[in-house]
């Protein structure tokens, strides 16, 4: 993925099957699909992610840093 342009923040995201549309203030659209991190997390919050969909589809954006939470 391409180095974040200054001022250009997450406003919204769209989760599914382990992928996140990530909307992005500039008008930019990105598709993350983020199952091959899911699969090197044996331990940490990651697993408890890849293991509980319903877990995963909670993600929201994190009003002061305009990320993925």
């Amino acid at each position: 993925m391409e180095r974040r342009e200054k001022g250009m923040r997450v406003k919204s995201i769209f989760t599914g099957t382990f992928k996140i549309i990530l909307a992005f203030d500039n008008g930019e659209y990105r598709l993350l699909d983020i199952k091959q991190f899911l699969q090197n997390d044996n331990m940490g919050k990651l697993a408890e992610i890849r293991d509980e969909i319903d877990m995963f589809r909670t993600a929201f954006i994190d009003e002061n840093s305009g990320t993925v939470a």
